[in-house]
């Protein structure tokens, strides 16, 4: 019960503590209530088009979360916002339905200034946190939709090793380098450049996969 890609949820343990009580107790509306709490979370995404909910959903599936379709009954809705809250988005967070948190995608493009982009994104996530009273989050999509296999690191542990050019996309992809092209093809459409850069910084401080 209550189970994900990474295991049994501390939610999970105690609806399973919890059941085991109830059979012992002969206690029938405590199993219906362990039951409840170790039924998988029920997640919708929801957002404007274009904010990434595609990229947001593959993100949350493969860590394990029960993404729901539109329609379908859910225990909470993550909300999609991309560049700035905008009206529609303000009415939905603040119209009826489940439990919601918000994520501001794209984080990772919100240019250099004030501390690089993702520190901008958590600033202005602040900002519309207590203007909507919704949890509120950056997130670079592309970067949480990633695999991240042994050959994605090796690659990024070759380029710690032996610096590529990441000043562009064209310049990373047609450079000189030990790298092969298809490979750095590759992680371009994994990580973009910007988590490229952001993998080599990680191995180089010691990350693993």
């Amino acid at each position: 019960m209550g189970t994900t890609g990474a295991g049994v949820t501390g939610l999970g343990s105690y609806a399973a503590a919890l059941a085991d009580v109830a059979e012992q107790a002969d206690q029938p509306r405590l199993a219906r209530l362990a039951e409840e709490l170790g039924r998988p979370l029920r997640v919708g995404v929801r957002g404007r088009r274009g904010a990434g909910c595609a990229t947001v959903t593959r993100a949350l599936r493969r860590r394990g979360v029960g993404v729901v379709d539109a329609g379908e009954a859910r225990d909470v809705d993550v909300h999609v916002l991309v560049e700035t809250l905008k009206p529609e988005d303000a009415a939905v967070l603040g119209g009826p339905g489940p439990p919601r948190v918000a994520v501001l995608n794209k984080a990772d493009l919100g240019g250099l200034s004030g501390g690089g982009p993702l520190a901008r994104a958590a600033s202005y996530c602040t900002t519309v946190q207590a203007e909507c009273r919704i949890p509120t989050f950056p997130l670079a999509g592309l970067l949480a939709a990633a695999v991240v296999d042994d050959d994605v690191v090796c690659a990024l542990s070759l380029l710690a090793r032996e610096p590529a050019d990441l000043g562009s996309t064209d310049r990373f992809v047609a450079g000189v380098h030990p790298l092969p092209r298809a490979v750095r093809e590759r992680l371009l459409a994994e990580l973009d450049l910007f988590g490229v850069a952001h993998g080599v910084l990680a191995v180089r401080s010691g990350a693993n996969r």
